[in-house]
């Protein structure tokens, strides 16, 4: 039988999501100079990884970093320092320890931080949102992270309202851990 430790799962989980932005053309994923890069990172706690964070990103460094379960307070977060990042949207839990998204964008882009905070639901549903505005479009990011232990049912039904409160002419990601 392996020990616990050769069982012990990784600390941090990542997808990356790729999309080129380029207006009236055929796109060529691979020209970086028109694609646009949404990191999602599964983060299990970002008060001591970020620095961490951001050389395991280079060279290479998206737009947009989305990170779920920062496990951080209002008070906290706010004080992350993300170098060439500023924190964009947040949605931190009161009552529970673990938890919480929070989306970081680069400081070259332009964004604006959407309100999710009537929506939010610790464990069953916590969301944050941000609009960045390309010079050919404007692009609507969603964070969103589901405890295992919340209400499933109550997520599906407030990602609706969710979703329609956020439908609009913009192109919508959603990124979901």
């Amino acid at each position: 039988m392996p020990s616990k430790r050769a069982r012990r799962l990784p600390t941090t989980r990542h997808d990356v999501f790729l999309m080129a932005v380029h207006q009236h053309e055929s796109i060529d994923v691979q020209d970086t100079e028109t694609s646009f890069i949404v990191l999602h990172q599964n983060i299990m706690g970002l008060l001591n990884k970020s620095e961490e964070l951001i050389c395991s990103l280079s060279p290479d460094f998206p737009q947009v970093l989305c990170l779920t379960e920062h496990h951080l307070i209002h008070f906290d977060i706010v004080f992350i320092y993300m170098d060439q990042y500023k924190l964009s949207a947040k949605f931190c839990g009161e009552s529970h320890k673990c938890g919480g998204v929070s989306t970081f964008v680069h400081d070259t882009l332009q964004c604006t931080n959407i309100n999710l905070d009537e929506f939010c639901k610790e464990q069953s549903i916590e969301a944050c949102a941000v609009k960045i505005n390309l010079s050919s479009l404007t692009i609507c990011i969603l964070s969103i992270y589901r405890s295992p232990t919340g209400n499933f049912l109550c997520f599906l039904c407030t990602l609706e309202s969710i979703l329609n409160f956020l439908h609009n002419n913009t192109i919508l990601i959603i990124i979901c851990d």
